[in-house]
């Protein structure tokens, strides 16, 4: 009797610690976190980085060439802030176990791949990408919407279709060898994904919608990635060191923690894009 009672107390007692342990953690995460928000708000970053894009926004629409010039490197120092701001409110519940760069052989933007992405997302989704096809399938779309009644919010990015031909010339070489060769191949199919798109996205909640941001680019294209709170994948898509996979399901890809150097890196370059696009009519 006494032995059970002696067994029921110290089980008690290491649920109790548990449960101050786990409370303890969740406040220092608390913490960590507004001082963060804390640090950025003496600083005035967020407040900065908002000035100089109206900055640049007013300089680029200047006769003078410097001017111009003068803009697109205010616009990247802006998208440097903003990178490493989301960066760092990112709260590490996806990033890999050992925080290194990872090497996958294979599956890189399938359906299944994006759709497995965007179902283990819980804040925040970044995708900075060519061509839209494979985000226009039924089940990416899905899980998509599923993010969004969530409260994740999700970005992407995609080329434009008023790109001039050398810019969708330069997408084409670089997509898999069963896609497109020529810019007027692809207008049609830039323009095709955005209307599966904007179908699918009307039929979502209101909040849902509020929650999606498309935006087109009409410069070169660059890293073709996707971010998924703290972990980014991105493809190897436009290194021109041997013959394009003719399958998706053939591209290798890199993940890596969002908040190291090179996470950094990437954040930061589609800060930039996404400053410098306009927002696709989605109609």
């Amino acid at each position: 009797m006494v032995v059970d009672l002696v067994n029921t107390v110290a089980g008690l007692l290491g649920l109790a610690l548990t449960a101050l342990t786990l409370t303890r953690v969740r406040a220092v995460r608390r913490a960590q976190r507004d001082e963060r928000t804390l640090i950025r708000t003496l600083y005035g970053t967020d407040a900065a980085a908002t000035r100089i894009r109206a900055a640049a926004s007013h300089l680029a629409r200047s006769r003078d060439a410097k001017a111009r010039e003068l803009a697109q490197d205010l616009i990247l120092f802006s998208g440097q802030i903003e990178g490493v701001s989301r960066a760092l409110d990112s709260d590490g519940r996806a990033a890999s176990a050992t925080g290194a760069v990872e090497l996958k052989e294979e599956g890189y933007f399938t359906s299944e791949f994006l759709a497995e992405v965007v179902a283990g997302a819980r804040q925040a989704i970044d995708v900075l990408m060519y061509r839209p096809i494979t985000i226009a399938t039924a089940p990416v779309l899905a899980a998509l919407r599923d993010a969004a009644e969530r409260g994740v919010e999700i970005r992407m990015l995609a080329l434009s279709v008023e790109a001039t031909d050398e810019v969708l010339s330069h997408g084409a070489t670089v997509m898999p060898a069963a896609a497109v060769y020529q810019p007027e191949q692809l207008r049609p199919q830039l323009l095709e994904a955005e209307r599966r798109i904007a179908i699918h996205v009307k039929t979502w909640p209101a909040a849902a919608q509020r929650r999606l941001g498309y935006r087109r680019y009409r410069t070169p294209p660059g890293p073709h990635l996707i971010r998924a709170d703290r972990v980014i994948s991105a493809g190897f898509v436009d290194l021109q060191s041997g013959p394009m996979p003719v399958r998706f399901d053939e591209r290798v890809f890199i993940q890596l923690p969002a908040d190291g150097k090179l996470g950094t890196h990437f954040t930061s370059h589609f800060e930039v894009v996404w400053a410098s696009a306009e927002p696709a009519p989605m109609q």
